[in-house]
């Protein structure tokens, strides 16, 4: 489904809307379903510099499921993240008399490695705007097929509320959150074949 066809079947039913205000009303239902079902989750690579500890978050980022570091000698990393921005540290394996701190793990001291950064994490689903009316959910914003109609339901809650009808307001609200409560999660994680003795 497309967000124009979206606005199309709700204003059939609800009459005609504005469409900037369809538009933010689309994008306050998927802010909401990212931050539930944490379902989107995304990569992305950037260089591993030398004596960098802190690499900035983009705002899309709600949690980071994985950091790896690739194409580097050192086999031991730590990471830890505040907010917007990611700490990689790495096992310090040079002992210096002249440090004044004897920690475990210090700052990434070999030569810079292109690429040698990957984080995996929930995103939020890309947002909305007059560009992108036409484009797929489920290519374009990442949003599932399934959990496009919750997204239907959502606006029609909001809708009737600016009406003043809080009853059906409160009937797609509830609809909206079953629908999202009953799509089946993504699991992640390592999946093995259970194969049975002969």
């Amino acid at each position: 489904m497309k967000p124009k066809e979206i606005i199309q079947q709700i204003e059939h039913t609800m009459g005609r809307q504005p469409e900037g205000y369809m538009i933010r009303l689309m994008n306050d239902a998927l802010l909401e379903m990212s931050s539930i079902k944490k379902e989107y989750t995304v990569s992305s690579k950037t260089d591993l510099m030398k004596n960098k500890r802190w690499y900035a978050l983009n705002d899309q980022v709600i949690d980071i499921t994985k950091v790896e570091v690739l194409d580097t000698d050192n086999k031991y990393f730590a990471w830890y993240n505040d907010d917007k921005r990611l700490a990689v540290l790495a096992l310090d394996l040079e002992t210096d008399s002249t440090e004044s701190t004897n920690e475990k793990y210090d700052t990434f001291q070999d030569t810079t490695v292109s690429n040698g950064l990957r984080l995996s994490y929930h995103s939020k689903y890309e947002a909305v705007d007059t560009s992108n009316l036409g484009s797929e959910m489920s290519s374009t914003h990442g949003v599932d097929t399934g959990m496009q109609d919750a997204v239907v339901c959502y606006i029609k809650a909001r809708l009737n509320e600016d009406q003043g009808d809080m009853q059906k307001a409160q009937y797609f609200r509830q609809m909206y959150e079953r629908k999202i409560k009953k799509y089946p999660s993504r699991k992640s994680g390592v999946r093995q074949l259970s194969v049975p003795k002969l």
